[in-house]
């Protein structure tokens, strides 16, 4: 009987938790990537967004008239997902507008918007040099 109590090896319970506690891990692991790149489509949406913004102040900035006013769109087959929208207000007393240009975007469901704020100055008029 001394010889059986005496030998080393792996019992069943032994063996059964070792891949219980694997399977956890993987587990754990496993949604670990998913949340991953859930995040990271979701900067890659975020980084789309803020140069569509940039490109929308741009485009504001050269216009030769501003007027005051709402606009909004889409980016065509460029950014199928992504549409626009501006606001430009002018306040009476000062020479400057205040634009907000907003870009939105789908992801996950949920509509997301990502906004940038400038001013820009008012033109003199031609008659005013």
């Amino acid at each position: 009987m001394s010889r059986f109590n005496n030998q080393k090896g792996v019992t069943l319970l032994e063996v059964l938790v070792a891949v219980t506690i694997a399977g956890v891990v993987f587990v754990v692991l496993l949604s670990g990537f998913g949340v991953n790149i859930r995040t990271t489509g979701t900067a890659e949406d975020y980084t789309t967004a803020s140069f569509l913004v940039r490109d929308l102040m741009t485009k504001l900035e050269l216009q030769k008239e501003i007027k005051a006013g709402k606009e909004q769109g889409d980016f065509g087959k460029d950014f199928p997902d992504y549409r626009w929208s501006t606001e430009i207000e002018k306040d009476p007393s000062l020479p400057y507008y205040r634009v907000t240009a907003r870009v939105f975007f789908k992801r996950s469901g949920t509509e997301r918007e990502l906004s940038g704020n400038t001013v820009l100055l008012e033109q003199p008029k031609k008659d005013e040099k």
